[in-house]
């Protein structure tokens, strides 16, 4: 199982009206070939629409996705033709090729030496120098994103959004791609067209075997390989990532994945939507809901709904003992398009997703255990006391935000929830605290007390250290910072707040985590202030010390 590039238009991706170029060769030298979907079945088990109903959905999800995604003062994206019926482009880079474009793509960005050799089937994204370019903020690659739709568009950017099939992906652009494989190119070899082009001939894999007159595959004579050449590899994938953004520019360009777990757009490792659907049914039956809210429930005009969403690097690999599968979500309250109530639980470690798994790829039962009287007290709860008397039930959440005094979880509540069902006085209410929300003191309340949840919870902080800090040693660091700011213009009321906030905490730890609130990141002051953050950094964060070693 592995990696094949696609580009043509959806309707004829989806009727499965294509070939793979395995598909295309066992065809032409008589062999049989069997289509397996990631969840282990035939894939002409999967039920199938038919090419016309195919296009409808499409045509639809494509017009959609261009509404959303056009600005309100720029002309509006031309569609892209749908048929089952253009010409298209596929080919087989496989992970080990698209890796090593990869590795030489960062190797070359921030001037380090490209490996002469990767290892047969290594793990790409775990290699320092790709996750450093992934997770750099100041140069973004859509490739190094786990985007793996482009749509043919002329400009640069990428997204999340939920595919045709429903699933969620991150999205690019075919003009973003291109200027990312021009820069690529520039970087690391500066060849023209022809010669790009010629490299799917030329560069590549070693051969592994031969076809012998009788037909039959043969490894005779032939050393297995266990260690590719990096930059024949990185040019042979290069090389098939180009013809499409030249050929197809009016087409989507996909990757088509197989197994491995840099993929986004859904579950494609062994056994991950089973993972996936055990800790769903393990939250539904703690809960009681099965066969009452599994899926969403409408009564009186109302969707209620429990919304999961999957993380895009989901997979597992049970021969190394690895593996990954996150589920984020939401428990909401719909009407028509509007979203009047929604109840969030806050990772520990931000962003959306909560990692379902042990160390041992078992279902972390402890962590979903913790979510069921959260959502039983916030969403249930709610909605029962919503349905017996709507006014009372918003008098304790008559807000735009109410939040766990640490921040763990948080209840968003729509302006037109209040105005349908609560009351004159209410709704007065809710625009004041909608008001003081703005204000810079609320500001730096909520600022500081997600910054305070999240490194409360952080595996990089030394908690002891931070623990230990008497209130007069670190008056000691952040005052000389206070007073330069100040001085410099660059204090604003929201830092005000923020230094108040301080003089007023009374636990020691958190008392350090705010002082870093403060200090972090000094621009436009001396030499000494840079120095004096630094060395509170890492003693904060010691193993970011010896990252940057």
């Amino acid at each position: 199982m592995g990696l094949d590039i696609y580009a043509g238009t959806l309707t004829r991706y989806y009727s499965h009206n294509w070939k793979t170029v395995v598909q295309q060769w066992a065809e032409e030298n008589g062999y049989t070939f069997n289509r397996i979907t990631p969840d282990g079945e035939p894939a002409d088990n999967e039920e199938e629409l038919s090419p016309a109903e195919v296009q409808a959905a499409v045509e639809n999800w494509r017009d959609q996705i261009l509404t959303a995604v056009s600005q309100p003062d720029q002309p509006p994206y031309t569609p892209w033709p749908e048929d089952n019926g253009k010409p298209y482009y596929t080919d087989k880079p496989d992970w080990d090729a698209f890796g090593a474009m990869l590795l030489v793509a960062a190797c070359h960005t921030y001037g380090e030496p490209v490996p002469l050799t990767v290892e047969k089937n290594w793990d790409f994204m775990e290699h320092p120098v790709i996750a450093r370019l992934a997770a750099d903020e100041e140069r973004v690659w859509s490739l190094f994103r786990g985007t793996t739709w482009w749509l043919p568009l002329p400009d640069a950017f990428f997204f999340q959004a939920p595919l045709p099939t429903g699933d969620t992906a991150a999205i690019g652009t075919v003009g973003g791609l291109r200027k990312e494989l021009e820069k690529l190119n520039q970087l690391a070899w500066q060849a023209d067209e022809a010669t790009i082009l010629s490299w799917t001939e030329t560069e590549g894999y070693p051969v592994d075997g031969a076809v012998g007159p009788d037909g039959q595959y043969s490894k005779a004579d032939i050393p297995e390989h266990t260690r590719y050449d990096t930059e024949s590899l990185a040019k042979f994938a290069f090389s098939m990532f180009c013809e499409p953004c030249d050929l197809n520019s009016r087409c989507p360009f996909c990757l088509t994945i197989k197994k491995r777990g840099f993929a986004r757009g859904g579950d494609h490792g062994t056994k991950t939507p089973g993972r996936y659907i055990s800790g769903l049914d393990y939250l539904w039956n703690g809960l009681g809901l099965e066969g009452d809210l599994k899926k969403k429930k409408t009564k009186n005009g109302l969707t209620y709904q429990i919304w999961f969403d999957r993380s895009h690097y989901n997979y597992i690999d049970y021969e190394i003992g690895h593996g990954n599968v996150e589920v984020g979500f939401s428990c909401i309250i719909k009407q028509g398009d509007d979203y009047l109530y929604s109840f969030r639980i806050e990772p520990t470690t931000g962003g959306s997703f909560f990692r379902m798994l042990t160390e041992d790829l078992r279902l972390d039962t402890g962590l979903l255990d913790t979510f069921l009287p959260l959502i039983q007290a916030h969403y249930l709860d709610f909605i029962d006391r919503f349905e017996a008397d709507p006014v009372e039930a918003l008098q304790p959440v008559c807000a735009p935000f109410t939040e766990a005094e640490d921040y763990s979880w948080r209840i968003h509540v729509g302006e037109q929830m209040v105005e349908r069902y609560g009351t004159v006085e209410q709704l007065a209410e809710y625009r004041r605290q909608a008001e003081l929300r703005g204000t810079p003191e609320c500001k730096a309340k909520t600022h500081t007390g997600k910054l305070l949840f999240y490194q409360s919870h952080a595996k990089d902080v030394d908690h002891a250290w931070a623990s230990s800090r008497t209130k007069e040693e670190l008056d000691q660091v952040v005052e000389p910072f206070v007073q330069a700011m100040r001085q410099t213009g660059q204090w604003t009321q929201e830092d005000e707040a923020g230094y108040q906030l301080y003089r007023q905490e009374t636990d020691p730890k958190k008392r350090t985590f705010r002082v870093w609130y403060l200090i972090a990141n000094p621009r436009g002051l001396p030499k000494e202030f840079v120095q004096k953050e630094l060395e509170f950094r890492w003693k904060l964060f010691p193993e970011k010390k010896e990252e940057s070693k």
